[in-house]
């Protein structure tokens, strides 16, 4: 067998060595041959050797999960594109353009969020076309006619009766199932929504509300400065074939362009695309995220007032004895401990519980392989009144006089709404310049804290604190 190494359609990459490009498309090459004059083997003149491949996609493509090109454009291909290929998350380049593919492109190429190329052209795809293609910096799914399979779609104002039965209609409910007819009652008091599957135009989405589940997440937007961003608890059984209904609960909203009844003539839409991170130098307005308020630089308006939150019944009186372990087996008794996955050879240092810092939840220390600290993970009761107010954006000052940007970030973890705070300029100093992330946990009405202290996890690289961060909840580091 000729190695791989010798495959022309074949590019390998990594230690040890793995597939990482396939390319079938036409390929112009020399080859040697012999000439009888000269009795010397030479060069031919170039020409175009044809890879064409026929037939359907095979599934085992799936399997090359270093791939970072595909190229099958120009070929004979047929039948649909296997929902395997979403396991190729490294996948720079995609190209199935100019070949006999029919049928819908899969929900799963949606996982490709590596993507920066993408074409798709020439084909007879239906329904939609995954969110993430849409996101690759380069594409041609305009080409194809489909649309969005994450849409925004137009709708009136919430209906005040509650009846939804009409295209265009929807309304939102409280828990004891009230009509909610205010933007402070949107903002806040939304536990269902019941919405028609045909928007302002008689367009039917039925196909798309069928495929929405729990932790899916969309804004309700009246305006830059109004708007709300919920995330489905469950998906509740259809009150009729038009209409679906969800249960749902607030996440972020921004409140300044908006209060009291919200008017009939209200216009607004439904985004279920993948909604952007919001903080730092471009945020123009307040917005609540949680317990967390995030504030654009100078901002001198209004406010949101929060809410008071209680330390629970068997906390202790503040402040309570500080206890000082590097027992883990004690440690992981502390109120709210939860164990992170941490790189290869991080360990458990110490933990402490109690005193003014951590009055009721603990603070633990994790050590790198050099035995210095690495990252500090905490667990606290929420007790403050109010919300959590930061600033968007600031300038941090560093070692001898470092003066860098430094940001606040919405996210949300395992469902949880968190701020991620960093220094995109790269701020390396070991206390202005460490990532920082804050996780609100609604189950317990808890905060959670995740500092890097490793050179690694310090200036532009919240990525690794993170990955920490979701660990905690289930994710993967």
């Amino acid at each position: 067998r000729t190695p791989l190494r010798h495959w022309r359609v074949v590019t390998l990459g990594g230690t040890p060595q793995r597939v990482v490009g396939l390319d079938f498309s036409d390929t112009r090459e020399s080859v040697r041959v012999f000439n009888a004059r000269t009795r010397q083997w030479e060069a031919s003149q170039p020409f175009t050797r044809e890879w064409t491949l026929r037939g359907v996609i095979p599934t085992q493509l799936g399997r090359l999960t270093a791939l970072e090109t595909l190229d099958l454009g120009g070929s004979e291909m047929t039948g649909s594109v296997p929902t395997q290929l979403g396991k190729l998350t490294k996948l720079t380049r995609l190209d199935l353009s100019n070949n006999r593919l029919t049928g819908e492109l899969p929900e799963t190429l949606d996982a490709l969020s590596a993507l920066t190329q993408v074409r798709v052209a020439g084909n007879a795809f239906t329904r939609c076309a995954p969110h993430g293609l849409w996101e690759a910096a380069s594409h041609d799914l305009g080409t194809l006619g489909l649309p969005n399979c994450r849409p925004t779609v137009s709708y009136g104002a919430p209906q005040t009766t509650g009846v939804v039965d009409a295209q265009g209609e929807y309304a939102f409910f409280t828990a004891t199932g009230t009509a909610i007819t205010t933007y402070e009652g949107l903002r806040k008091d939304v536990a269902r929504l019941t919405i028609h599957e045909r928007d302002m135009s008689g367009t039917s989405w039925a196909w798309f509300y069928d495929d929405v589940e729990a932790g899916d997440a969309f804004e309700w937007r009246k305006a830059n400065d109004c708007w709300v961003r919920y995330v489905v608890d469950e998906v509740l059984a259809d009150p009729s074939a038009t209409v679906k209904s969800l249960s749902v609960e607030w996440m972020t909203y921004a409140f300044t362009g908006c209060s009291g009844t919200v008017p009939a003539s209200v216009t607004g839409s439904m985004d279920w695309g993948a909604l952007p991170d919001l903080g730092g130098t471009s945020l123009t307005v307040p917005i609540r995220h949680g317990p967390f308020q995030v504030l654009p630089d100078g901002w001198t308006g209004a406010t949101d007032p929060g809410e008071t939150y209680a330390l629970p019944d068997e906390a202790p009186p503040y402040p309570s004895p500080v206890v000082y372990t590097e027992d883990l087996s004690v440690a992981r008794g502390f109120p709210y401990w939860r164990d992170p996955v941490l790189p290869a050879g991080w360990t458990f240092g110490h933990a402490r519980s109690g005193g003014h810092e951590v009055s009721y939840g603990y603070c633990a220390v994790y050590v790198a392989a050099d035995g210095y600290p690495a990252v500090d993970v905490c667990g606290e009761a929420l007790w403050a009144s109010g919300t959590y107010p930061v600033k968007a954006s600031w300038y941090a000052r560093g070692g001898a006089g470092e003066r860098r940007l430094g940001v606040h970030e919405t996210r949300t973890i395992a469902g949880r709404p968190a701020v991620v705070v960093y220094s995109p300029q790269g701020l390396h100093h070991h206390r202005t310049g460490a990532v920082r992330v804050l996780v609100y946990n609604p189950a317990t009405q808890s905060i959670y804290r995740i500092v890097g202290a490793d050179p690694s996890l310090r200036g532009s690289n919240a990525e690794g604190v993170l990955a920490i961060a979701r660990s905690l909840f289930g994710g993967t580091q």
